[in-house]
C-alpha cells in the first residue's frame, strides 16, 4: 500500500509543471519576461543552452562558455490564491544565457 501511495504521489509531482502550461503560464525569461514553453514539452532549447523541465522545476543549463543572466537557474510551477482562486503559476523568471565575456562588461 505503501508503495502504491508512493507511486501516485510521485506521477503527480512529475505533472506539475505541465500544470502551469495548461493554464497558460508560460516561463517568462530574463528581465523582459519573453515566454518559453508548449504543453507536452519537457525540454526546449533557448539561444546558447536548454531548459529541462521536471517534476514541479524547470532549469536552465547553458552551453560551454556561457553563463545564464536576468534571472534565476530554475523556476517553480506552484499553487497560488489569486483572487480567492487556486492557480498555477511560476513562481521566478527563469535567466537568459549570456557569454561570459558579455556579463565582464556589465
Amino acid at each position: 500500500m505503501k508503495l502504491l501511495a508512493g507511486l501516485l504521489a510521485s506521477q503527480a509531482l512529475a505533472d506539475d509543471y505541465e500544470r502551469c502550461f495548461e493554464a497558460g503560464n508560460f516561463l517568462a525569461q530574463g528581465f523582459d519576461g519573453t515566454p518559453i514553453g508548449e504543453v507536452g514539452e519537457s525540454s526546449f532549447t533557448v539561444a546558447n543552452g536548454s531548459i529541462e523541465c521536471r517534476g514541479s522545476r524547470c532549469r536552465i543549463s547553458c552551453d560551454q562558455g556561457y553563463h545564464f543572466y536576468g534571472g534565476v537557474d530554475q523556476s517553480k510551477c506552484r499553487r497560488e490564491w489569486v483572487n480567492g482562486q487556486r492557480v498555477w503559476k511560476w513562481n521566478k523568471n527563469i535567466a537568459e544565457v549570456k557569454l561570459i565575456r558579455m556579463l565582464e562588461n556589465l
